[in-house]
Formats: structure tokens, C-alpha cells, sequence
């Protein structure tokens, strides 16, 4: 098991792939642009990002789907230039974190590598998470007060709100989010809505978590009640409090007891009981830089106990110490 931080160069980390044997989608070349203009906008190498990394390693689709960008992303530099890299550095002195990503929008736009066919893969919800009204870099995290709502937001997480006179919308992006509603203070009905459908909650306090690896919006309610709707069916199911399921487009899945660890991040923890050490790693990923690279042949050990997250590194040498890795 080990932990990397590397120079490479943006396009240089996608592992080979049989390009005749491997079919990609448009949600995949989707991903891989939007993972594209993230990584720009933040001028971080792919491979000291851990949840790229975790995204890339998924399948032979994600990593022939990121060679696809390389190749597009070549082709318009061959034909119109880069972008300018004094410009890029004056940004990041000048600018804020969400004005650099706009700014980077732009360029890229204006480049023409998010022109034409580009743009068609494009959801607009990647382009507004983009810039995001609220959001985390990895290991970090964040607590709002907004009316009548209270929101944590763990780590590498993007929202924005609408709010009218009729109601209050929550638009999450990526990431993960804690909400306590807080209906003595604001009448308005609220809803958040993610890709995969809208949360209607009823009085409660509940957690959503959609990362872009995650292939649905995973919903835990720990009191009060909530109401999913699928995005594309338009399927409607009540989750009470305890109960947790996955939210997808076509609808929702089981409703089952909330996992014994849920919301341990909001103190800043991650408690395993007899958790794959895959899941583990995976878990410790998103709250660093850089990237963890583990032998499948160690990713079904069994870990428990409780890991500050404010601190991977002694994690990871914990895990190496005592496990057989």
C-alpha cells in the first residue's frame, strides 16, 4: 500500500487501455471533461487528486474515456495554443478560489476546447458545480447557517441555493451534506435536489452524499422523515427516520437501517467495524492530496476501529503497522 505525490504531467496518468475493447458512454467522456476543467481551474496535477484518482481507477471506461479528453485536449493545443501560463499564475494571486474556476471556464471556452462537441457532453450541472456558491476542498469541511436550515459540508463538496418568496432550493453538485431543518424559523418549503432526483424534507435532520464516483445519491435520515423523488420516473418514497436508501433517476432502492457509522464525519472521524480495507482507503482518499494506490489482493481485509481524518497520514501508518500490507 502506498501513498503518492507526483509531478507527472496532466496527461500522463491515464493507464493504457485496449481502446477496441473498451466502449465508452457520453456519462463517461461527461465525467472525464468535467474532471478536466476542475483540475485547470485548480492548476493541480490529476494524480495529487485523490478522488480523480479514485474516479480514473474505476473502470477501463473512466481511464479510456480521460484518454479521449487528452487526445481532444492535444488536437486544440496543436490548432489554437494553450492557455496562457503567466495568465493562469496572475489568477491564482489575483483572484478567489471560485473566480479562478470561472476564469478557467472562460479560457478553455474562449481556447475552443469546450467548444462544439465538447460542450454537448456537458450536464449544466458540472458546469454550476464548477462554481459552486459553497464548497470544500478535500480535507476540509464547513458548517452554514442559512434560514431556517443548518448545513455541514464534508470534505470536496459543492452547493448552491435558490431562495424565493415560495421556497428554498438546495442544488448539490458533488460532495456530501448534513441538513437540520430548522422550521420554526422559515415557513418555506425546501428541497434539495442532486442528478439523480430531489429531497423533500419533512422536519428532519438527514445526510446526502453524491461524489462523482458514487453512481447514485445515497440518502440517510436520522430523524424526522424525508420524501425522495426520482429524477426521471418521478417515483415517489417516504424514508423515515433510522433509514437510509440510494436515489437514482429510475427510482429509489431498499430502504434499510442507517449504517452504525453514519455521520461520524461531522466530528471528524471514521469508525470501521469489520470494514473492507478497500472501502477504508477509499474513504481516507477523499480527505487528502495526492493518492492511494493499494494491490487487490489486500482490498477484502477486515479493518476496525476509529481514524482521525485530520490526520491520513498517521492512518495509513497505522493501517501499515498492523495489518498484513
Amino acid at each position: 500500500m502506498k501513498s503518492h505525490h507526483s509531478d507527472s504531467d496532466l496527461r500522463q496518468n491515464a493507464p493504457a487501455t485496449d481502446s477496441c475493447h473498451t466502449a465508452v458512454t457520453e456519462s463517461a467522456v461527461e465525467q472525464a471533461l468535467s474532471w478536466f476543467v476542475y483540475l485547470e481551474a485548480e492548476q493541480q496535477q490529476s494524480c495529487e487528486h485523490p478522488e480523480f484518482m479514485q474516479w480514473l481507477r474505476h473502470s477501463p471506461e473512466h481511464q479510456h474515456a480521460w484518454q479521449k479528453v487528452q487526445a481532444m485536449q492535444s488536437d486544440m493545443q496543436q490548432g489554437l495554443g494553450t492557455i496562457p501560463a503567466q495568465l493562469s499564475r496572475d489568477v491564482i494571486t489575483q483572484a478567489s478560489y471560485q473566480q479562478q474556476r470561472r476564469h478557467v471556464l472562460t479560457l478553455l471556452l474562449g481556447t475552443g476546447i469546450l467548444s462544439g462537441l465538447s460542450l454537448f457532453y456537458f450536464r449544466p450541472s458540472w458546469l454550476q458545480g464548477m462554481t459552486a456558491q459553497h464548497q470544500t476542498r478535500p480535507g476540509q469541511t464547513q458548517t452554514l447557517s442559512l434560514p431556517g436550515i443548518h448545513i455541514e459540508l464534508n470534505t470536496a463538496t459543492a452547493f448552491s441555493t435558490e431562495f424565493t418568496a415560495q421556497q428554498r432550493i438546495v442544488r448539490l453538485f458533488y460532495g456530501e451534506i448534513y441538513i437540520k431543518t430548522l422550521a420554526s424559523q422559515d415557513k418555506r418549503p425546501l428541497v434539495v435536489i442532486t442528478a439523480d432526483g430531489s429531497i423533500e424534507p419533512l422536519g428532519t435532520e438527514f445526510f446526502i452524499r453524491r461524489y462523482p464516483s458514487d453512481k447514485t445519491t445515497r440518502i440517510q435520515v436520522t430523524s424526522g422523515r424525508i420524501k425522495a423523488r426520482s429524477a426521471q420516473s418521478g417515483a415517489i418514497k417516504e424514508i423515515p427516520a433510522g433509514k437510509q436508501t440510494q436515489l437514482s433517476p429510475r427510482g429509489t432502492g431498499s430502504v434499510i437501517p442507517t449504517a452504525y457509522n453514519t455521520g461520524d464525519w461531522l466530528n471528524g472521524t471514521l469508525k470501521a467495524l469489520r470494514m473492507p480495507l478497500s472501502q477504508v482507503l477509499d474513504h481516507i482518499a477523499l480527505y487528502r492530496s495526492g493518492w492511494i494506490h493499494y494491490d487487490d489482493s489486500i482490498r477484502d481485509i477486515q479493518v476496525t476501529g476509529s481514524f482521525p481524518l485530520d490526520d491520513t497520514d498517521r492512518i495509513l501508518d497505522a493501517l501499515s503497522e498492523t495489518l498484513p500490507v
